[in-house]
């Protein structure tokens, strides 16, 4: 189980899964407080047996892969 407070550009969330899927994890979720839909889909695609859960879709990201207008970045919260 993952948890993060954003899903942006999907590259911490992408790291985590192939980390606990070599650590032989069966079920993997992913609960976030805001997603972009690209990254869902991505992830989606990629792993389609992982779960991603999230209260928030937003689908602008800022050159610097910060969500926009108004989360920047938030930091990663992987545990």
């Amino acid at each position: 189980m993952a948890f993060n407070s954003m899903l942006a550009t999907r590259g911490s969330s992408t790291n985590v899964i192939h980390g606990l899927k070599d650590h032989c994890e069966k079920s993997i979720k992913i609960f976030c407080v805001i997603s972009v839909l690209k990254a869902v889909y991505c992830i989606i695609q990629n792993h389609p047996k992982v779960n991603i859960y999230f209260t928030g879709l937003n689908n602008n990201l800022d050159e610097k892969g910060y969500i926009a207008p108004w989360l920047g970045d938030a930091g990663c919260r992987l545990l």
